[in-house]
């Protein structure tokens, strides 16, 4: 890519709060899928971002989408695939490490296992990229109805593209309601919840066998679930005792809405079967909106992976640290596929953190991932960010959930920012992950830079039925705190300062 023609085109760019050891992998595993200078990445210590031909992006989501209007199923076959060259293998690896003793395995071991996460990071972008649908799906839907001469109301849209099984957020909820509900029919059980306050407390449930067993189920399925790119946190009793209070104290419809939650599968597809009878749409038509549903499903599950693979990352990547007497924090910007022999060398470590510091690109050259030099580097990404320009009062994006919300603005980058969330604010950020949930679940509305009708915004707020618009681009540089705004998601997102 030379800067000319960079200059020549739009840009889309995803950007993320990130770790090197964590998403340096991925971000060249991106690069070498698309196998194009169409496309860069580059890492900081504290971020990454990707920047994407929007035109590219656009050729690919039409080839594919052909591709499956051909061959029916082809893209459910790369998902298997996915499933088990990342999603089952992670699985067994997963359960090889919490099966050993970690602190008494060699060296060699120790040093194989992270290669082998690390490898597993790096092939979870390098097999397929569903976000090239964030530039089209839409137009893509509109296109093909169109065809058809049928015209769907908006949140007939919502409903058909929505996933057919559950998400990872909505079985931690759907579980959570469970111990709740078996908390609410134990007069005993509810009265020695509310009696805990520190964690020397949680033992009053001990004697409740269902509930506690219920509760340490839950959190080996999920304590992975409020990790990012940036961080890891393993969720604890503590925080499960806190929110399992919330439900049995705080609130009233406890029973419906598990019941809501318990009934989705059957309920969406009800629905689905509904729009489709009351429209008589073709083979194609149903088959296009299978595939949304299904990349809806995908994106999740590649976010899931990625918190639990970061998760294995740095539990690994902790003790081979211990063994070179550093801290964590002195290798977690290095490539862990770089780690070759313990202790780590000083030298390494030197030599990612220089690396990292910089704005070094990452692009395809031909026939493989390089960086760019630093001098190329900065004029690329000068021309990048010069492209993203902003209306000082307004944004138009996507609607991913229909409404109408007024409310002040909360701006959310990173992790550290999320005390600043209060209930009913409109939630501001660049993407959102699963991390995010807690804070979607306060928010009047939802805005984002990024994202497209299966982006993991979208997927949520049609779930939580929270107003949502998406692919603003610039929303993040528009607002600012406290800014008061009007969200509208109707047929077409805007958002505006009052």
């Amino acid at each position: 890519m030379n800067t000319k023609i960079a200059r020549t085109k739009k840009w889309h760019k995803q950007q993320t709060e990130g770790t090197p050891y964590f998403i340096y992998g991925p971000c060249r595993g991106c690069v070498q899928w698309f196998k194009s200078d169409r496309v860069a990445w580059f890492c900081k210590h504290t971020e990454a971002r990707a920047y994407l031909d929007q035109k590219y992006m656009l050729e690919l989501a039409v080839l594919y989408t052909n591709r499956e209007r051909k061959q029916r199923g082809y893209i459910k076959k790369l998902y298997n695939n996915w499933q088990k060259q990342i999603a089952l293998k992670s699985k067994e690896l997963f359960s090889e490490i919490d099966a050993l003793q970690i602190k008494n395995i060699s060296d060699r071991d120790l040093l194989k296992i992270n290669n082998n996460i690390a490898e597993q990071s790096f092939k979870m972008y390098d097999q397929f990229f569903m976000d090239i649908y964030d530039f089209d799906a839409d137009t893509l839907m509109n296109k093909y109805l169109v065809e058809e001469n049928i015209s769907l109301k908006s949140k007939e849209k919502e409903t058909m593209v929505m996933q057919n099984k559950y998400i990872v957020h909505q079985l931690e909820e759907r579980d959570l309601l469970r111990i709740s509900k078996l908390i609410i029919s134990n007069k005993k059980a509810k009265a020695d919840l509310k009696k805990i306050r520190k964690i020397q407390d949680i033992k009053l449930l001990d004697k409740y066998l269902n509930i506690s067993s219920a509760i340490n189920k839950y959190q080996a399925n999920y304590f992975w679930t409020r990790n990012s790119w940036a961080h890891t946190t393993f969720v604890s009793k503590m925080q499960i005792i806190k929110s399992l209070q919330h439900l049995v104290f705080e609130v009233s419809d406890v029973n419906q809405r598990l019941a809501r939650l318990e009934n989705y599968k059957a309920d969406i597809r009800k629905q689905k079967k509904s729009i489709i009878h009351k429209h008589s749409m073709s083979i194609w038509l149903k088959d296009f909106f299978q595939l949304m549903a299904l990349l809806t499903l995908w994106r999740d599950d590649r976010k899931a992976e990625m918190q639990k693979t970061n998760h294995y990352l740095e539990y690994i990547g902790t003790e081979i640290a211990r063994r070179s007497k550093i801290k964590w924090t002195d290798i977690n910007t290095c490539d862990p596929l770089a780690i070759k022999s313990i202790p780590v060398s000083n030298s390494l470590i030197k030599k990612h953190h220089n690396l990292f510091a910089k704005k070094y690109v990452l692009l395809w050259n031909g026939s493989k991932v390089v960086h760019c030099s630093a001098e190329k580097s900065k004029k690329l990404l000068n021309i990048f960010e010069a492209s993203f320009k902003a209306d000082s009062t307004k944004v138009n994006g996507m609607v991913a959930c229909q409404g109408k919300v007024t409310a002040k603005v909360v701006v959310i980058d990173k992790k550290s920012e999320f005390k600043k969330m209060t209930k009913g604010a409109i939630l501001v950020a660049n993407n959102t992950r699963p991390d995010y949930v807690p804070l979607m679940k306060r928010a009047g509305a939802i805005v984002t830079n990024e994202g497209g009708i299966t982006s993991h915004a979208a997927i949520v707020s049609r779930e939580l039925g929270v107003p949502c618009v998406i692919g603003t681009k610039v929303a993040t540089k528009v607002f600012k705190d406290g800014d008061l705004v009007e969200v509208i998601a109707t047929h077409q997102g805007t958002v505006k300062k009052l």
